[in-house]
């Protein structure tokens, strides 16, 4: 059963009221009927009140100021048993509910999503099971209360950490700005009288590349286990050997006549230079092994998680290692093409923000952080010809111009350097303003050499775009209905002069750093370089966790 997620401006009426609604309902200690069967017959019984006393006294209730943003697991705990009128979640009087099965049953299939369920109590609840089956424990009140709480438990967090992500994305990546608004609802929903069993699966994001990613952990665990593939990571690496593996590791190229083209294919799959060639870079990757694929799938699925659930109706994800970019309307793909992101010294940071205006002819004016580090260096090294060079105009902060050989390496941090609208204009002719506080854009850009080159780490920190025309067109024209073709724009951007085309549905823009996703048709699966090293210290943590 899936129940989707709200985001949190979408979903706080809605959850008020279900809330209000079985708290309303759920008054008194009566034992509550699920309509579920009891699986497994107990050893003698417990008394369903006794449960509920002793359940009250054993939970700490939360303070009065708690929210529904409240995501610690004592809070939970609480506002779940309350709703369910404290009775047992998992038992009957005499015996299990087969709801207990069915969440080992998920708990075992975290593997699949990186997640470890040992963290999740797993085998012990399974040896509960089996104990209650063998009639070697007595369910009586003291242990019912043992046995339904570990459930209840490792049941809210396996759903927070499928939601959220089970690491805090800062303490990992310090340029991870991106929020995640989903609303973390497992508490209601396992906790509803007369409800049937939430299945965890309702907690997974539905991102694009999140299911691939899942279904080739699966792949690669088995592979991981295969005696062929162990012993020819184990043999010498000829070029015979290095198909077998590839092939192992991609059965869907298997059938591929020529040997350059499977290498090819490889290469492009793990996101190295594409030579055709078992080259160096090649031989490092295969000898790495289905070890090193896990964890770039575990890494992933981590960084997805900490992303809201679901993809808006209409988005743009921007995929800083990929550099490309991806315009969504309604599940369908609209727009492709490629970027250049910030260069290793300037890194783009992960984030999500509104777009609100297409501009054209825009004028670009100049941040602190490249007025501190090019402007100022530029002056020092060439005075105010560096200025003319570049295009740009000085201003006082109140807005008056300023004559540019008036300015100075020392005097710089006093002015405002704007660059006007023009062919030299470093932000071209089309910006698609979606205001952020670390000024981050997508934008045209007069140095369309760029889009050529596989590595395009390359701006200050920017999104600039292959095909911004077209974009413009796309979101105007297809999305929103306005007259806005090629030649209108070419018309308006000869003039020179910038206009504001304000969107009628705001678009949100996801600016985030993954190093496993779909390709260019958002088919598959393929890995990305990791161009600002980021994957280290997440897959250290990730790793400390098994």
């Amino acid at each position: 059963m899936h129940h989707p997620t709200p985001s949190a401006k979408q979903g706080l009426s809605t959850w008020w009221l279900l809330s209000l609604f079985l708290l309303l309902t759920a008054c008194g200690d009566k034992e509550i009927t699920t309509g579920e069967k009891v699986t497994i017959s107990g050893r003698g019984s417990f008394d369903a009140s006794a449960f509920a006393a002793q359940l009250k006294t054993s939970l700490a209730r939360p303070p009065a100021t708690d929210s529904i943003l409240d995501t610690s697991l004592s809070h939970a705990m609480y506002r779940c048993y309350e709703l369910h009128q404290w009775q047992p979640i998992w038992l009957a009087e005499n015996g299990v509910l087969k709801r207990a099965a069915l969440l080992v049953a998920d708990l075992d299939s975290l593997y699949a999503d990186g997640l470890n369920p040992v963290a999740y109590n797993t085998g012990w609840i399974k040896e509960q099971l089996e104990k209650i089956k063998l009639k070697q424990e007595k369910l009586d009140e003291a242990y019912a209360l043992r046995f339904d709480t570990a459930c209840t438990r490792a049941y809210l967090l396996a759903a927070r950490h499928l939601l959220l992500g089970c690491i805090h994305p800062r303490s990992v990546d310090s340029l991870w700005f991106h929020k995640n608004d989903t609303v973390w609802q497992a508490f209601a929903l396992l906790g509803r009288p007369g409800a049937g069993y939430p299945a965890l699966d309702s907690f997974r994001s539905r991102l694009p590349g999140y299911d691939e990613m899942r279904q080739s952990f699966k792949k690669f665990s088995l592979l991981k286990k295969d005696s062929l593939y162990s012993a020819l990571q184990r043999a010498p690496l000829t070029e015979g050997n290095a198909t077998a593996l590839i092939s192992l590791q991609m059965p869907e190229l298997a059938g591929t006549d020529s040997s350059a083209h499977l290498i090819k294919s490889y290469q492009q799959w793990r996101g190295i230079k594409t030579t055709g060639k078992l080259d160096s870079a090649t031989r490092q990757t295969l000898l790495y092994g289905a070890d090193s694929l896990l964890a770039l799938l575990q890494i992933n699925m981590e960084r997805m998680r900490w992303m809201q659930q679901n993809l808006e109706q209409r988005a743009i994800l921007t995929i800083i290692p990929a550099m490309e970019l991806f315009l969504m309307d309604k599940g369908q793909l609209r727009m492709h093409m490629k970027t250049v992101v910030g260069k290793r010294s300037r890194q783009t940071p992960s984030l999500n923000a509104l777009m609100k205006h297409v501009v054209f002819n825009p004028s670009w004016g100049v941040p602190p952080t490249i007025l501190k580090k090019d402007v100022q260096s530029g002056l020092g090294r060439r005075g105010s010809s560096y200025l003319a060079r570049k295009g740009l105009h000085a201003f006082t902060k109140s807005g008056k111009e300023v004559a540019i050989s008036n300015i100075t390496a020392a005097n710089a941090s006093q002015f405002v350097f704007r660059q006007p609208p023009g062919p030299r204009n470093a932000l071209g002719v089309v910006k698609f303003d979606m205001p952020n506080k670390w000024d981050i854009y997508l934008h045209d850009t007069p140095h369309r050499e760029d889009f050529g080159r596989q590595d395009r780490a390359l701006s200050s920190g920017c999104i600039r775009l292959e095909r911004p025309r077209d974009l413009a067109v796309c979101i105007l024209q297809d999305l929103e209905g306005r007259n806005f073709d090629l030649l209108k724009i070419d018309s308006i951007t000869t003039t020179r002069k910038t206009k504001y085309q304000k969107l009628t549905q705001l678009i949100i823009v996801h600016v985030v750093y993954l190093t496993a996703f779909p390709d260019s048709n958002l088919q598959g699966l393929r890995f990305l370089p990791d161009i600002y090293g980021r994957d280290r210290k997440l897959k250290e943590i990730l790793l400390s966790k098994k």
